[in-house]
C-alpha cells in the first residue's frame, strides 16, 4: 500500500473501536452492524461505519445478507493476523484528491449525459438511492455525489473535507464509494433506460474520463468494474 493508505488503515486500527471490532469478529463468524454494535455497545451507525473502513482497508470479507424483504452487508475477517505493509521505493503516488476528482468527473458527466438523454426524476432517484445508502452502511462520503452540486463546488467540499480529517479514507476508500456510486447509478439508468443503452452511457463516459485520467481509472478499478457489471447486458 502506498503511504496515504497505510497512514489510513493505522489510523483505523488505532481509532476507538478498530481492533474492537476486528477481536469481535476473530470468532470466524459473519455478522452485520446490528451484532458488533450489541456486542460492544456503540451505536449500530458507529458500528457500521467502522466495517467499511476496515473493508476498505482490505482486512474484512463483505457480503450480502437477506432477512425478509430486506438486506444488509455482514462481514467477515480475513484472517487472524493483521499485516500492513508500505511501499518505500518511492515513485509518485496517487493521491487520494485526484481519485475524489475523477471519481466526481466521472458521476457529474454521467449524470449530465442521463439529462441529455431526457431521463425523467433522474436527480430525485439519484438523491434518494444515495440517502437510502447512507443510512444502510453508515458511509457518509456518499454525500459528495448530490447531482445537484456544481462539481466545482463539489471539489471543493472533498478537498475541505480532507483537510478537516473528515474524510478517512484512502485511495481504495475512494475506490469502495466509487464502486458503490457506480452500481447505484447504473442501477437507476437500467431502470430508466434499459441495460444497452446505459451500457454504451457508461462505456462512452469512462473512456472520455479515462483519457485524462487513465491511471486514476486503473487506480480505482472503474474499466474492471464496467465489465463485470455489464457482464450480461
Amino acid at each position: 500500500m502506498d503511504d496515504e493508505e497505510f497512514i489510513r488503515a493505522a489510523r483505523v486500527l488505532s481509532s476507538d473501536h478498530g481492533l474492537r471490532i476486528l477481536r469481535v469478529l476473530s470468532d470466524d463468524q459473519w455478522k452485520i452492524a446490528s451484532e458488533i454494535s450489541s456486542h460492544l455497545d456503540i451505536h449500530t451507525s458507529t458500528a457500521s461505519k467502522y466495517l467499511v473502513l476496515l473493508h476498505g482497508r482490505g482486512l474484512l470479507d463483505r457480503r450480502t445478507r437477506k432477512t425478509g424483504r430486506r438486506s444488509t452487508s455482514e462481514y467477515h475477517l480475513k484472517g487472524t493476523t493483521v499485516l500492513l505493509e508500505v511501499d518505500l521505493s518511492g515513485g509518485r503516488e496517487v493521491r487520494p484528491i485526484e481519485c475524489w476528482d475523477t471519481c466526481l468527473a466521472l458521476f457529474h458527466r454521467i449524470v449530465d449525459a442521463a439529462h441529455d438523454l431526457g431521463i425523467s426524476d433522474f436527480d430525485e432517484g439519484i438523491e434518494k438511492l444515495i440517502k437510502k445508502t447512507e443510512e444502510e452502511t453508515g458511509l457518509g462520503d456518499l454525500c459528495l455525489f448530490n447531482p445537484k452540486r456544481n462539481i466545482t463546488v463539489a471539489k471543493r467540499l472533498a478537498r475541505l473535507k480532507l483537510e478537516n480529517g473528515q474524510l478517512d479514507t484512502g485511495v481504495s476508500g475512494v475506490k469502495d464509494a466509487s464502486q458503490i456510486i457506480f452500481d447505484l447509478v447504473k442501477s437507476l439508468c437500467i431502470e430508466k433506460i434499459g441495460g444497452g443503452p446505459t451500457k454504451r452511457l457508461f462505456k462512452w463516459v469512462i473512456e472520455e474520463v479515462e483519457r485524462q485520467n487513465g491511471r486514476i481509472v486503473t487506480e480505482l478499478g472503474l474499466t474492471g468494474t464496467f465489465k463485470r457489471g455489464f457482464r450480461d447486458a
